[in-house]
């Protein structure tokens, strides 16, 4: 098991420190201790404040990286590991977030990957005729907010307009200068929740 050497300072019940209150009305806060005695209450404060920090991001790092973190002075290193423990979180955050998976010619993402999230769908077709249907990979459990059709390059000035948007397809129709053409091939976007 991994080890961390940073202790939080004057953490248990009772321990001799200031009241958050008074410790914030501390004359010596912003300046420090100049002359004088400080209370072994002002230092347990100030102590407890620092340790407690450094040993909340030292153990992030023991438990992220499985690695001993050592109170050897060695700042550049700290840093270095604290922040492969934060790549290390945040690759997991979005791995669960944005599951890693291969995708299909006609497919969609979930964004994040639960219930409720923006769905994206996506797909190309060939349809031989100027009318024709998109049925969308998974149904949007709620609503399609949008559908935008793109007709694949050719030399006609062709292009798709749709209606009759469900949660699950939509009718498509081929155009080309004020009548209509087929839709032959295209590639759609689809959005919805």
């Amino acid at each position: 098991m991994a080890n961390n050497n940073f202790k939080p300072f004057a953490t248990g019940s009772g321990a001799n420190v200031l009241s958050q209150v008074d410790y914030e009305a501390l004359s010596a806060l912003a300046s420090g201790f100049l002359s004088g005695k400080a209370s072994s209450a002002q230092v347990n404060k100030a102590l407890r404040q620092g340790t407690f920090v450094s040993s909340c991001l030292a153990q992030f790092i023991t438990n992220e990286l499985n690695i001993d973190v050592l109170d050897n002075g060695d700042a550049n290193g700290f840093l270095s590991n604290l922040i492969s423990a934060m790549n290390s979180r945040s690759n997991a955050v979005l791995t669960t977030a944005f599951p890693k998976r291969t995708f299909g010619t006609n497919d969609f993402i979930r964004i994040p990957d639960v219930a409720g999230g923006l769905i994206i769908q996506f797909g190309s077709a060939i349809i031989n005729s100027p009318t024709g249907t998109v049925t969308f990979p998974t149904p949007f459990p709620n609503a399609a907010l949008a559908l935008i059709p793109v007709k694949n390059s050719d030399i006609a000035a062709r292009f798709i307009t749709f209606s009759n948007l469900t949660n699950t397809a939509a009718s498509l129709y081929g155009w080309t200068e004020g009548t209509t053409s087929n839709l032959d091939s295209f590639n759609w976007v689809a959005i919805g929740f």
